[in-house]
């Protein structure tokens, strides 16, 4: 019987960290499952309804916030053909699996691909303070892109600190 080689440390950095957003998108999953429209989304769905796909529907504050990708999406759900919560909560979950993967680009670009970083990266998918942004659709609409953007900045700011090269300061 062969052995197998083992991973080295930086791919096996990686498929931890792979597996663990996967549970967290999952776990996810589970939770917006039974999950359906709040409040505010209703008023989101509401205005998407009665207007043309426009830049101006795009920049007209939400309740003092500009959000065009939250209106923007709140106009593809609202002209789905019914208001569609498997198709809010397919979005919302892709959403976060993008967010956890631009996580763990950011903790590896930080501090390389080491164990180490598994221990940040646990408490960011578990947080309880991202909950309930999470499961209230039209604050995750605001939030989750939030998060993506925070981690991709920080990962192609250090990039650029560290090579100079206008390409990472262009994509922060």
């Amino acid at each position: 019987m062969s052995e197998r080689p083992a991973l080295p440390t930086a791919q096996a950095v990686w498929v931890a960290a792979l597996l663990m957003v996967a549970g967290q998108v999952a776990f996810r999953g589970w939770a917006l499952h039974g999950s359906w429209f709040h409040t505010d989304d209703y008023r989101l769905l509401d205005d998407a309804q009665g207007a043309p796909f426009t830049w101006s529907y795009l920049a007209t504050p939400f309740d003092s916030q500009l959000m065009p990708w939250g209106r923007a999406v709140a106009w593809v759900v609202a002209h789905s053909g019914q208001v569609d919560w498997s198709l809010a909560a397919t979005i919302t979950l892709t959403l976060q699996a993008l967010a956890g993967l631009a996580c763990v680009w950011m903790l590896v670009t930080l501090f390389g691909a080491r164990w180490a970083v598994l221990a940040p990266l646990g408490l960011y998918l578990s947080s309880a303070i991202t909950m309930p942004a999470f499961m209230w659709w039209a604050a995750s609409l605001n939030q989750l892109p939030m998060q993506i953007s925070f981690f991709a900045a920080v990962a192609c700011w250090v990039h650029y600190a560290r090579s100079r090269r206008l390409a990472w300061l262009l994509l922060r």
